[in-house]
């Protein structure tokens, strides 16, 4: 989707602020450095939106590998997510649990992601920008292990982020994470979702009325985004993300 539709589509849904997934084809950024930032700012700014969340990909990079190499251009690459955020304008860039994979002993490879975010933060800081942790991963596959992790990284500036999509694989429900995370949760992305990814509300099989109530009910005051990953929503993106829009509105007239 070209970026300047993407913006007039959440011109037309009443947002005023927006995440930005950081990659091809609207930005690109490898550990070398990043491209097209400064250009989505000036189209953001034509459009009165703001970037309050930058969402890298992290497909390819480990945060928990005991390779010295690996590690290096990791943490490259982060730092230069970290300074497109910055030109975007973002205050909080999320990053994935998923980005650590097992290439070694478990609990190494947990000590190592911790400091690894830890020196990220610090790096952050100076970009004005809050680190947000969250996802399952085989490190944390639900919530106890992702509670453990968190308190390994125990940094003033790292909160954290929920997807919905969790719920299809976690024990507990939405209520206890909430609970448990409490004002540590600063975003959330709220979908429907099917065991091969997250898609609009009503066409997965998730509660999303309950999800919204539960979400409600605690008090959160956190961003709230779609966030899609089930195929079939990448051919038309548009259309997608208009019906989200209008599911949810429905949900949120309900409850009022």
């Amino acid at each position: 989707m070209d970026f300047r539709e993407f913006c007039r589509d959440q011109i037309r849904f009443g947002k005023k602020q927006v995440e930005i997934w950081g990659a091809v084809p609207q930005l690109f950024i490898d550990h070398h450095g990043y491209q097209d930032a400064e250009k989505m700012k000036a189209i953001l700014d034509d459009y009165d939106l703001v970037c309050s969340t930058f969402t890298p990909k992290t497909y390819r990079y480990n945060l928990g590998s005991s390779s010295p190499d690996v590690r290096t251009w990791t943490l490259s690459y982060f730092k230069e997510c970290i300074k497109a955020a910055a030109v975007l304008g973002a205050d909080k860039m999320l990053i994935y649990l998923p980005a650590v994979t097992r290439d070694g002993d478990r609990k190494g490879a947990e000590e190592i992601f911790a400091e690894n975010v830890q020196s990220l933060a610090e790096y952050a800081a100076d970009y004005k920008i809050s680190l947000v942790v969250g996802g399952l991963n085989a490190f944390a596959e639900d919530l106890p292990e992702f509670l453990k992790v968190m308190k390994k990284i125990n940094h003033p500036s790292v909160n954290c982020f929920f997807e919905t999509e969790n719920l299809l694989f976690s024990k507990y429900e939405l209520e206890e994470w909430l609970a448990e995370l409490k004002t540590a949760l600063v975003h959330v992305h709220f979908a429907d979702a099917t065991e091969i990814g997250s898609c609009r509300i009503g066409t997965g099989c998730l509660p999303m009325r309950q999800c919204l109530r539960d979400i409600r009910k605690s008090g959160y005051q956190g961003g709230l985004s779609p966030f899609f990953t089930e195929f079939s929503c990448e051919q038309n993106p548009g259309f997608v993300s208009s019906e989200h829009e209008r599911a949810l509105k429905g949900l949120l007239e309900e409850e009022l």
